[in-house]
């Protein structure tokens, strides 16, 4: 597992965010991001590590309204 991965683990426990609200704020399902998270795919796709974190700041940003 990349470290990144870890880190998006661990935000997401942090904020109580699941796998499921990501998904579908990604717009990709549930278990393409976990094969991601889990280190199943051989090759995740470029930019995912930004496209997650940016997801998650989003459902931060709308929880805290």
């Amino acid at each position: 597992m990349e470290r990144w991965m870890a880190e998006i683990m661990v935000e997401m426990r942090l904020h109580r965010i699941t796998q499921v609200k990501l998904a579908k704020q990604m717009g990709i399902t549930n278990e393409y991001v976990c094969s991601i998270l889990n280190g199943r795919l051989e090759k995740v796709p470029e930019g995912m590590e930004q496209r997650m974190r940016a997801a998650i700041a989003e459902i931060r940003n709308k929880e805290e309204k």
